[in-house]
């Protein structure tokens, strides 16, 4: 009598890849997430995946379809999944190393030649096949970009903070607005609690919710 088939469970890891189906898919999340009032941290991911896209054309980082909408994700699996993917590199990283990696780049010479703070990262890995015209103008996109996510989930007050520790918020704020510092590795450490804040909290009670509507008779 061959062994009973073991079921695979589904983490988050698999919801945010596009790697599970209904009820467990990164739709469904984000109507639970909804319902909640806890979107937050979701619609963060989403949009730091959409400003690694938007600076996969000055940085080497691997590009990546850029999601259709503003807000969380719609019809876009395969869009996050490749988001999701190509940022797990970034998303291990703790803030002690990441902050370390800022001062170890300006302190080995890697600073821009205006030798502001913060501008090892800032200009190190650009993308060497676009004229200093075309870097600008992508640059001051990302600006925006980057403005737009400090202000609408990091700033305090902003209308959907995300609750990570000070330090870290005060390190973010002060990387983008001072130092003008827009590498999307800029926003990894934030990355990280936010992915540890779903996956301890708002992931299991959705999993726990979508499991037991598969299993009503």
């Amino acid at each position: 009598m061959p062994p009973p088939q073991q079921t695979v469970k589904t983490t988050l890891h698999n919801v945010l890849a596009g790697e599970s189906a209904a009820p467990l898919t990164i739709e469904n999340f984000e109507t639970f997430l909804k319902q909640e009032h806890s979107e937050e941290n979701l619609e963060f991911w989403v949009q730091v995946m959409r400003y690694r896209d938007a600076a996969s054309a000055i940085y080497n980082i691997p590009s990546m379809t850029p999601l259709e909408n503003t807000g969380a994700p719609r019809d876009s699996q395969r869009s996050l999944a490749m988001s999701f993917k190509g940022s797990l590199s970034n998303v291990n990283r703790g803030f002690e190393e990441t902050a370390l990696k800022f001062k170890l780049e300006s302190d080995n010479g890697k600073a821009g030649g205006d030798g502001k703070a913060g501008g090892g990262l800032h200009r190190s890995g650009s993308n060497p096949g676009l004229t200093s015209d075309e870097v600008a103008v992508r640059t001051e996109k990302l600006k925006q970009l980057a403005e737009e996510i400090l202000s609408g989930f990091v700033v305090e007050g902003s209308v959907k903070e995300i609750n990570i520790p000070s330090l870290i918020r005060k390190k973010l704020v002060t990387e983008i607005r001072d130092n003008h510092n827009y590498n999307p590795e800029v926003f990894s450490v934030a990355l990280e609690k936010v992915y540890e804040m779903m996956k301890t909290h708002s992931f299991p009670n959705f999993y726990k919710k979508a499991t037991k509507e598969m299993n009503k008779p």
